[in-house]
Order: C-alpha cells, then sequence, then structure tokens
C-alpha cells in the first residue's frame, strides 16, 4: 500500500504589527507544524511495521468474489466486512435489502458533537477471467518488474521489505476494496497510537453498500 502523503509545508509568515504577537504566532505554527509532523511520523512507523498484516487482509478481502449478481459471494463480502468492523471495535449491523445487504457500523462515543459518515461499496463489476493475464481475477497476487513483463508473486512468497513500485493484481484492488481496507487500517493507527482518548467528541459512522456496480450497469442500459 503505498505511503501516507507528505504534510505540505507551510508558507511565509506574514509581518505582524508587534513583536509578543509575531511571538506568540511564531509559536502557535511551530505548535501546530510538530504535531502534524509528529502525528505523520507516527503513522508511517506503523504502516512500516504493519504492512504483511495489512497486505493479508486485502489479499483475503479479494479473494471472495464480489460480483453483484451472485447474491451467495455478495453475502459472504457482507459478513466479512462485518468481522472486520468488530476487529476495530465498530458496532456493525448488516440490513437485509432485498438484494445485497447494506453494512453498516458506528463508533460510538459518549457526548459526540460531530458525526462523520463514510461510503464505501464492496461489490463489482462482471468479470471476464480469460482477459486476466498473471493470475484468476480472484487470485490476488503481487506484480513486480512492471516494465520487463511483470513477475507475479503469492504474498507467502514476498520474503523482506514491500518495494512500492510493486502491484496488487486482483479484482476490485483498487475499485473499492483497497479504500476500505486503508480506511479500517487507519482506524486501528488512531487505536494504537491513543489517539482516541476519553474526551473524543467524533462520531464515526459508515455505510457500506453491494449494489453499486449493479446499478451502474442497469444504468448504462
Amino acid at each position: 500500500m503505498g505511503q501516507v502523503g507528505r504534510v505540505g509545508q507551510v508558507g511565509q509568515v506574514g509581518q505582524v504589527g508587534r513583536v509578543g504577537s509575531a511571538l506568540s504566532l511564531f509559536v502557535a505554527l511551530a505548535a501546530t507544524l510538530l504535531a502534524q509532523d509528529a502525528a505523520v511520523g507516527r503513522v508511517r512507523a506503523w504502516r512500516a511495521q504493519h504492512e504483511p498484516q495489512i497486505l493479508r487482509e486485502l489479499f483475503d478481502l479479494l479473494a471472495i468474489p464480489n460480483v453483484a449478481s451472485n447474491a451467495v459471494d455478495i453475502e459472504r463480502n457482507a459478513q466479512a466486512l462485518t468481522r472486520m468492523f468488530e476487529k476495530r471495535r465498530f458496532l456493525p449491523e448488516t440490513i437485509p435489502t432485498g438484494g445485497a445487504p447494506l453494512v453498516v457500523a458506528e463508533r460510538r462515543v459518549p457526548d459526540a458533537h460531530r458525526t462523520v459518515t463514510f461510503y464505501f461499496h464492496y461489490d463489482g463489476q462482471p468479470v471476464d477471467a480469460r482477459e486476466w493475464t498473471h493470475a484468476p481475477p480472484f487470485s490476488p497476487v503481487i506484480v513486480a518488474d512492471l516494465a520487463s513483463g511483470g513477475r507475479a508473486m503469492k504474498l507467502d512468497e514476498v520474503r523482506g521489505a514491500i518495494d512500492p513500485e510493486w502491484r496488487v493484481f486482483g479484482r476490485s484492488s483498487s475499485d473499492d476494496k483497497s479504500p476500505i481496507v486503508a480506511f479500517l487500517a487507519l482506524s486501528m493507527v488512531n487505536f494504537d497510537n491513543n489517539q482516541h482518548g476519553p474526551n473524543e467528541n467524533l462520531r464515526i459512522k459508515n455505510l457500506w453498500e453491494g449494489i453499486d456496480s449493479m446499478a451502474a450497469l442497469l444504468t448504462m442500459r
């Protein structure tokens, strides 16, 4: 998975009328920048330490077929997502719809002042396995040496550090299962770095559905 982006540099601060005000502004800006750098550093360190686990969770999710028209496989995806939420201390619920179930999950915080809701879809469009060169669509692999035609590796065959130039080949690896795993990994970063304290006032909700790709196909007809 890609690295967390670097925090942008702050431009030059304009002149302030009084020396005291200038010093106060400098101290405030310095504290903000130090806090940002420290947070980014913790996130990068956590990601590097947990890369194998993050990729394993992604590969396990990619291995579950998610063609929107296959109700059995879509239900398997919904169940897997529910377990992933529970692992992160969310309260998940699977809501039947007559089609693909909705997976909703909430991290409840007492006296929360704000709510942020995230949307993802876990289904995918039909796929022709004959068009896949390195591996079948639901047998994800890492492909290295793309400039030379590509060399496929199973995740268990990887030794040492993860090369950021490698690519994951698997159905829905970019849309939308990698963003799902990235979001869930981020929620673990916060817990592992004690970012969720007793005074937290942010409630996080999730709405994940399994009919996005089917709806897109019907729209195009």
